[in-house]
């Protein structure tokens, strides 16, 4: 079983959603460790550090910086690592497994598809959050 797994809740909350992006304008603070976790072990014992695709050079750094929050999230899609590759099929699908949630949470990315609640002119969504027990 991967870290983490045991002891969570999950529990709806109400998020605003960034006009512009329609991502989350907060992140899953909790879950994003336990994907951060889950992610960087998987490389530290699966990817060589002389990866030719640069995951020890963007990836092993950007979720350090999530584990020691010296990296603010969300951060915008377009700063996420490895895009080139993932598309071109040259990281592994075990690898893609476990980006792919990371991504997705760090980036605050929508992943269901909820009715949305307007509040004052701001968009909100019912979201599972993660919540430690």
């Amino acid at each position: 079983m991967l870290e983490g797994h045991l002891h969570t809740l999950h529990m709806k909350k109400l998020v605003k959603l960034d006009p512009v992006t329609k991502r989350y304008a907060e992140v899953d603070q909790v879950k994003l460790v336990r994907v951060t976790k889950d992610l960087l072990s998987f490389l530290k014992k699966e990817i060589a550090t002389s990866d030719p695709n640069g995951v020890w050079q963007w990836v092993v750094p950007l979720c350090e910086g999530v584990l020691s929050n010296t990296i603010s999230a969300p951060i915008p899609y377009a700063d996420v690592p490895l895009k080139y590759q993932l598309r071109e099929g040259m990281l592994s699908e075990e690898f893609e497994d476990l980006y792919a949630p990371f991504v997705n949470c760090v980036t605050a990315t929508k992943t269901v598809n909820t009715p949305e609640i307007e509040i004052d002119g701001d968009i909100y969504v019912y979201v599972d959050f993660e919540s430690k027990i």
